[in-house]
């Protein structure tokens, strides 16, 4: 392939200076200027006459031997624009601006003289420090003529991308459609459902996305596309997706016989269980063995009949005879290590272990044609994209990449990765000395051809990094290419290209770090996450601090009754991140634990090291970060808790950009312009301070017309004189015609000038937050109206698709000036530190839910789907797609490895983690991890974890702080040295961190001088609101709010554990109303019948007529159900009672502490305003009866009695109290049993 064509013109001015010759040098001494570098410091920062890659660990000083290597550089007669400076942010491009000119200008006070250090420093402004993307625009815009571009191309953003995307994809789909091709129409058949093609339509958006990074996505889907052609296959066992299959298997096969040595040697210490269990364990360790051995020979065939004949044997009748206590604790563990053993095993797929050679060549066959399709597909996508792109002058920044590579790259070799570079790269490359690359573990595979292209044969690159940090997966780096950099090079001395490893840390106390290196040196290794953490990748202390307490603490929280499966449950947990109470539960309690250890740290008096004045002082709260992997609906709570006790915290990432109230409403105001008949976004915007109306005004329009719209009511009630609907009528309208005249973003200005908005918002809590989302509205709208796309339905959908890709775009929240605690996640800490450091949520499980797609994508591998079988109407998975799963789990892992390694290296003296573990289950979850370390596999340790707390309490379990935990939990001992080195661990219970916190009670020494001013002060200082509870409730509550509230029984244990399901799929469902659906139509039905009236059927029909229930509605009502209601009992009592109320609604209000039992003092008793409506209630004798209908479909009476006494309690009481009449009866009448429950 040959893309180099006409030469192209440079894209920089030629220095007339000559290259200076390089030759490799010894370390110089260090500058006046310069701090004491170490010699690995030294030798990155002086050796030249090739390629150098830095590993650099945290905390090692990376950006300052950088800065200092490219002074040295210009100081020894190097001309700064003859370098290229690559950084991974624009921030940080300008950070390493400042620091080589504010450098340059020491040098020059050092050296007044030098004219070459007065023009060099003068000349910064013009050195080429800069990302990635903005070397490849600068390029493509200096050449722009050799592309077929104009000169003045954009950039679309993201959101614009997408919409441009879509609409090529759109029209290349309907092209296909129209042509009947035969392999696009297998790929819609195979991905989508019999709806729509939206499934084959998002599949091909996924690869699309995922080809961006690679740097010829054609050629490199060509080649994912052979490994799947049935003519070019080396078969079954010669696959990529084989080995890696084999490779997982023996890992998990390996473990599984190291277990069983360790098994063999406790049977032969207990005659009683090596008599009744020493065969059945010899048999299974050597079925193991041979698994293990038929890998090791590639005997796959073999292999694959071994596990499927099967490895373990039965226990059953095997009685352990003289059972002493010591027989028994050893009995049950190794019971537990056995079943352990048999879960993995049993997890080796058979569809990747047992397949056959016919089966395997059937997938190929079946989905070759698929690719096929998609092949043509992706051809005509790119060449359509392209096409309009070029008429609408605009690029993406992927565009920009591979624009730059057509640039410079005139062939690549995929199979040796060498490449030959165009006559416009080898000009650029005369023009740079040396290229500097920060951040190098983040590079892809397309930058780093980049790179290799525009220096000379690669023999110029100084490439600075760390492996261990590489933590943006989700952007495609790829930090593989860092460690393949680092395996070819030599020592420093001894050739070229050579490497250094900085593992000096100038950052942390040795607390911390011996915390970090036994931790990670444990689950960093190769075969998992790429390399070993052996001694170039330890962190040694460089930097001393005075005594203190500097050990890290690990705090775990136990929670009590029911929590969705918080417990650090390894891979197979069942734990549901999207269930909110629960997540809020825990990050709860782990916010007031911080709350509660800042408060006395404060107390305390402790002090941190001030490095700027080179003396201790006491500790502020800008101190302290509170760091968490995710603080997607967390932030909120811990800022919530902090303040609450008295801490000033902050963060920006506590609130979604789009669901800030002022977003919402402008939008919502804004869509209704655009389309004054969508009831959600109208009935919004007229609840919103545009117009003001309340929620009554807004029923009471609907109320004149149900089966009308909200606008048609709003235009009906304006023209029977309601003059605020005549307002809002007229204000739509104005609007309307001005978005048809004026671009969006001066629709917006108007609006926002028309209404004050400026200074309604400003009056709200955090007001000038709120006038900056304001503002950043009407930069969406300029930022849009600059694209290619015009109108406002447009900048509406432009915003759908950002606040899609963005998921949770960030709130425009400028730090506050002040002292104040950090709340943000790990991503946004990296690169900085703070003194103290609380790690959070490491029991939230790994977010596996990219794997659960149906085709799976990998930069290795390639492409891997689950198959469906048109005719037997079945789906089933493919060695591929399981082998591709496996790998992408594995990198998924070790990049929470590495993120955990940011967050810990980001603390300088004091490291405190938290988590919560469900208090029933600690023990199973402490033996399991337990039982693994008896044979120690760091390979499976790392990938079967399920939360990166399995790791934590694996290295607390190593520790001398595990002895009392393993006594309580009968935890046999691993036989590994317990670990000594400080480690405060300490347990809680939750219910001991609801309660306010303490006041500490002796202060200090002065407290005796002075007791009473002292007490009237601490008094003061530690004053908390009675009702600060009362910040958590809301002013008025539901009855359907509380009887979601999960039911105890007298020993706090939930009554009911799982909700009963009762819808079917969606693939398995007729259509019509859900259950859900249908049960609401019942009760509608039964709220209007008349029990003195005709038949039910007769009774419906009337009701469909009058706009009760809709055709709908009245199809999905069972009457037989309801004539065998009306022939019980209960509809007898009811018809012969004086007085019955059906759908009653009533107001009234409860105590506090029924909504939150744990308020305590004078906020438990406030009155809370309740509202339900009661189905039925009438009047019998001196008394009422209570009746509520339920159509849930369960055969349990007492289910119902439990799951709704709350809500019969609440409706009992306050139809008493309204009627004046005791209750003498409460009655579930449960439709699907045709049965009377009391309750």
């Amino acid at each position: 392939m040959n893309r180099e064509g006409t030469p192209l013109p440079v894209f920089r001015v030629v220095m007339n200076r000559p290259a200076a010759p390089q030759t490799q040098s010894a370390p110089a001494s260090n500058t006046a200027s310069g701090p004491d570098w170490t010699p690995a410091q030294q030798a990155a920062i002086h050796t030249e006459g090739g390629s150098l890659y830095v590993s650099a660990a945290a905390g090692s000083g990376k950006t300052a031997v950088l800065t200092r290597r490219i002074i040295e550089k210009i100081r020894r007669g190097g001309d700064v624009r003859r370098l290229l400076v690559v950084t991974f942010t624009v921030s940080a491009a300008g950070e390493m601006r400042t620091r080589i000119r504010d450098g340059l200008q020491k040098e020059l006070a050092a050296n007044p003289g030098s004219r070459h250090l007065q023009a060099q420093s003068i000349l910064t402004g013009r050195a080429k420090i800069c990302t990635i993307d903005s070397f490849c625009a600068d390029l493509v815009r200096s050449n722009f003529h050799a592309l077929g571009l104009a000169p003045d191309f954009r950039i679309a953003d993201g959101a614009e991308e997408e919409l441009l995307r879509r609409a090529v994809l759109t029209e290349v789909f309907e092209q296909f459609y129209a042509g009947e091709d035969a392999d696009f129409l297998e790929g819609v058949a195979q991905f989508s459902t019999q709806k729509n093609d939206e499934g084959y339509f998002q599949t091909v958006l996924s690869i699309l996305d995922w080809l961006d990074s690679l740097p010829y996505p054609l050629e490199q889907f060509s080649r994912f596309m052979e490994q799947w052609d049935p003519a070019c296959t080396g078969g079954l066992y010669a696959s990529p997706w084989f080995a890696e299959a084999a490779r997982h298997a023996r890992h998990v096969l390996a473990r599984a016989v190291a277990c069983y040595d360790r098994i063999e040697t406790a049977l032969g210490e207990d005659a009683s269980l090596q008599t009744a269990w020493g065969d059945v364990f010899a048999a299974e360790r050597a079925a193991l063995a041979s698994l293990v051995e038929r890998i090791d020979a590639e005997d796959w065939a073999g292999f694959a009949a071994a596990l499927q004949r099967g490895v373990f044997g039965s226990l059953q009748g095997r009685r352990v005879k003289a059972e002493s206590s010591e027989t028994l604790r050893r009995k049950a563990w190794i019971q537990e290590l056995r079943e352990q053993c048999r879960k993995d095993v049993r997890k080796l797929h058979p569809g990747i272990y047992w397949g056959s050679q016919a089966d395997y060549g059937q997938d190929l066959e079946k989905f070759y044609p698929v690719l096929r399709g998609l092949s043509r597909v992706l051809e005509a996508f790119y060449a359509r994209d392209w096409e309009l792109k070029r008429a609408k002058n605009t690029l993406t920044f992927s565009d920009i990449t591979h624009c730059a590579l057509r640039l410079l790259v005139a062939d690549y070799d995929w199979t040796t990765g060498a490449l030959r570079r165009t006559a416009l790269a080898e000009e650029l490359a005369a023009q740079l000395d040396e290229i500097y690359i920060d951040e190098f573990q983040d590079t892809n595979l397309s930058q780093n051809l980049l790179f290799e292209a525009v220096s000379r044969a690669g023999e110029n690159l100084f490439c600075v990094g760390d492996v261990k940090q590489s933590i943006y997966r989700f952007r495609r780096a790829m930090p593989e290419l860092f460690l393949q950099k680092l395996a070819s090079a030599r020592p420093v001395g001894q050739g070229f290209p050579a490497a250094v490893h900085l593992s000096q840390n100038f950052r942390s106390a040795e607390g911390v770090l011996t915390f970090a290196n036994r931790f990670f040196e444990r689950l960093m290794r190769a075969d998992a996450c790429g390399l070993d953490y052996d001694a170039d990748q330890r962190l040694y202390t460089g930097t001393a601090y005075p005594e203190g307490d500097y050990e890290p603490e690990l705090h775990l929280i136990e929670l009590y009754g029911e929590t969705d499966g918080v417990d650090a449950a390894g891979a197979d947990a069942g734990q549901d991140e999207s269930a909110p109470d629960s997540d809020e539960r825990k990050a709860r309690a782990q916010a007031r634990l911080c709350a509660r250890r800042i408060r006395e740290m404060m107390a305390e008096g402790r002090t941190v090291s001030d490095r700027a004045a080179g003396r201790q002082r006491p500790m502020r709260y800008s101190d302290i970060a509170v760091l968490m992997r995710s603080a997607k609906d967390r932030a909120r709570v811990y800022i919530q808790e902090l303040q609450q006790a008295g801490i000033p915290c902050w963060s920006e990432t506590a609130a979604s950009y789009f669901e800030n109230y002022e977003v919402l409403f402008t939008l919502a105001f804004l869509e209704a312009i655009d389309n004054p008949w969508s009831d959600l976004s109208l009935t919004a915007a007229l609840r919103s301070p545009f117009f003001g109306f309340t929620s009554g005004q807004l029923a009471a329009l609907r109320a004149g017309g149900r089966r009308e719209s909200m606008y048609d009511s709003l235009a009906r009630a304006a023209s029977a004189g309601d003059g605020q609907a005549a307002a809002a009528v007229r204000t739509i309208a104005r609007y309307r015609e001005l978005s048809m005249n004026q671009p969006v973003y001066r629709l917006v200005w108007q609006i926002y000038m028309d209404f004050s908005l400026f200074a309604v918002v400003a009056g709200m809590d955090q007001g000038e937050r709120r006038q900056e989302n304001l503002r950043q509205i009407y930069r969406y709208a300029r930022q849009y109206e600059n694209s290619s796309l015009k109108g406002l339905y447009g900048f509406l959908r432009y915003m759908e698709r950002a606040r899609e890709q963005t998921e949770r775009l960030e709130a425009v929240s400028p730090a506050p000036a002040g002292d104040y605690v950090r709340i943000c996640t790990i991503h946004k800490s990296k690169g900085l530190e703070y003194p103290v450091v609380f790690l959070c949520g490491s029991d939230v499980r790994f977010n596996m839910s990219d794997l659960s797609g149906k085709l799976l994508l990998h930069d290795r591998l390639g492409l891997g789907s689950r198959l469906r079988d048109l005719d037997k109407k079945l789906e089933y998975t493919t060695l591929a797609r399981d082998a591709i799963e496996l790998a992408l789990r594995r990198e998924t892992i070790a990049e929470e490895l590495r993120v955990l390694y940011v967050a810990m290296t980001r603390a300088r003296e004091k490291l405190i983690v938290t988590a919560c573990i469900r208090e029933d289950k600690p023990g199973a979850t402490l033996r399991r991890i337990g039982l693994s370390q008896l044979a120690p596999d760091p390979y499976m340790e790392l990938t079967q974890a399920g939360c990166a707390l399995d790791w934590i309490l694996g290295a607390a379990l190593r520790h001398t702080v595990s002895v009392p935990l393993r006594t309580e939990y009968s935890i046999p001992e691993s036989g590994e040295q317990y670990d000594t080195y400080p480690l405060r661990f300490q347990r809680w219970d939750e219910a001991s961190l609801s309660a306010p916190l303490a006041v500490e009670q002796s202060r200090s020494a002065a407290a005796a001088a002075a007791p009473d001013d002292l007490a009237e002060v601490a008094r003061r200082l530690t004053y908390e609101y009675p009702f600060a509870g009362l910040s958590q409730v809301p002013a008025k509550v539901s009855v359907s709010d509380l009887k979601g509230m999960r039911l105890q029984d007298e020993d706090g244990k939930p009554l009911y554990d799982k909700a009963y399901l009762a819808a079917r799929p969606a693939f398995a469902q007729q259509p019509g109303l859900s259950p859900q659906q249908a049960g609401t139509a019942l009760h509608k039905f039964m709220q209007f019948f008349d029990y003195g009236g005709p038949a039910p059927e007769k009774q419906l029909e009337q009701m469909q007529a009058r706009g009760i229930v809709s055709d709908r509605e009245a199809a999905a009502v069972d009457l037989a159900r309801v004539r065998r209601f009306l022939q019980s009992p209960l509809a007898a009592r009811i018809r012969q009672s004086p007085r019955a109320y059906s759908e009653y609604r009533f107001t009234s209000d409860l105590p506090a502490k029924q909504y939150r039992p744990d308020l305590t003092g004078p906020a438990a008793d406030a009155r809370v305003l309740l509202q339900g409506v009661v189905d039925l209630f009438f009047e019998e004798g001196d008394g009422l009866v209570v009746v509520d209908y339920k159509t849930d479909r369960n055969a349990d009476p007492a289910y119902f009695q439990h799951k709704y006494k709350l809500q019969m309690d609440l409706y009992s009481a306050a139809v008493s109290r309204i009627v004046g009449k005791p209750v003498r009866e409460r009655i579930i009448y449960a439709f699907h049993m045709n049965q009377e429950i009391p309750v």
